[in-house]
């Protein structure tokens, strides 16, 4: 077994022995969980034609990062999950969790049902953080698999609108293929 190996049951061992005490310390409680995750399509024929193009495989898709927007008065707080596309079969790459724990694509489905095709979708999104600006920057590293099909881009939407407000692409010359665009990390100092 390698040293990689050993790391990852240790690390694994810790969690599952320390998880249960860390939970019921810090007061924290399931929101939602999945078995496996359930996407909302526009309608039953994209459904059928992201099954048929393998876009979408029940039991594929991996939550990666979480986050919420803590909304005031009647507007319920939203769950943003991120599931990059490390394989095939993963239909919405960033959404927002509904009342019945479904995913639904954010800013909406058309920025998804692309799957490399158009880069000014949303191809692979790892991970997300909401400033205290109201935005929520988002990391596209642009990659299905191992596959390079769009630049990697940074993108800002204004959670009151929806609407993308920022969109930054690295310069190629700035980074090699086998770069990892990963966390994005914002400083909203002197600004709101």
């Amino acid at each position: 077994m390698g040293y990689g190996v050993e790391k990852f049951f240790l690390l694994s061992y810790c969690l599952a022995c320390c998880w249960p005490g860390l939970a019921a310390k810090n007061n924290l409680r399931i929101v939602k969980q999945w078995a496996e995750m359930n996407f909302v399509f526009p309608s039953d024929s994209a459904r059928e034609a992201a099954i048929s193009n393998r876009y979408y495989v029940p039991g594929n898709s991996v939550p990666i990062d979480v986050d919420v927007q803590h909304r005031q008065g009647p507007e319920k707080s939203r769950i943003f999950v991120t599931i990059p596309r490390f394989d095939e079969g993963r239909p919405i790459t960033l959404g927002t969790v509904n009342d019945q724990g479904l995913i639904v694509a954010y800013p909406d489905y058309s920025w998804h049902d692309n799957q490399g095709h158009n880069c000014d979708g949303l191809t692979s999104v790892f991970r997300v953080a909401i400033d205290k600006c109201n935005r929520l920057w988002v990391i596209d590293t642009g990659k299905i698999g191992d596959n390079a099909v769009c630049p990697p881009q940074l993108l800002a939407f204004d959670l009151s609108t929806d609407q993308l407000i920022y969109r930054h692409r690295p310069d190629p010359s700035t980074y090699v293929g086998t770069s990892l665009f990963i966390t994005p990390v914002v400083d909203v100092r002197g600004h709101g």
